[in-house]
């Protein structure tokens, strides 16, 4: 289907029928509307990291960005990892968990910081990143 809208009647026709899978989507407020698992495209995460570094310089920002780019690297290590026994590998998602929802809870007065931080809270949920998924 290709429609030059991106707004949520293109994608209410879309979704028409039922939709069983994660919704992987960047930030557009129209995917809100669908009571599915959503899950933040790593790609568009980390270019939104680098586009609001090239113009924010604000302590807070990299207060925040600093250790977000440092779970994600670590996310994406611990998905890499092949030789972690099943149980191994949950309990360090308990702890990358731990670390996001610790970012996510924050309160910031900077706007990028604060508006990637209710990302992480649910609007697109980091919690269901790829690398954080339970391996098949």
């Amino acid at each position: 289907m290709i429609d030059p809208s991106r707004g949520r009647p293109v994608l209410e026709r879309f979704f028409a029928g039922a939709f069983d899978g994660v919704l992987i989507t960047d930030f557009w407020p129209a995917y809100h509307a669908f009571a599915t698992e959503r899950q933040c495209c790593l790609v568009y995460l980390l270019w939104e990291l680098e586009k609001v570094d090239e113009d924010n310089t604000s302590t807070e920002w990299r207060a925040f960005a600093k250790p977000l780019r440092r779970l994600l690297r670590d996310g994406i290590r611990l998905r890499k990892r092949a030789d972690l026994l099943p149980q191994r590998y949950a309990s360090r998602i308990v702890r990358i968990d731990r670390r996001l929802v610790a970012l996510s809870e924050a309160t910031y007065a900077d706007a990028d910081a604060a508006r990637l931080a209710r990302g992480s809270a649910g609007e697109c949920s980091w919690l269901s990143v790829a690398f954080i998924r339970p391996r098949p």
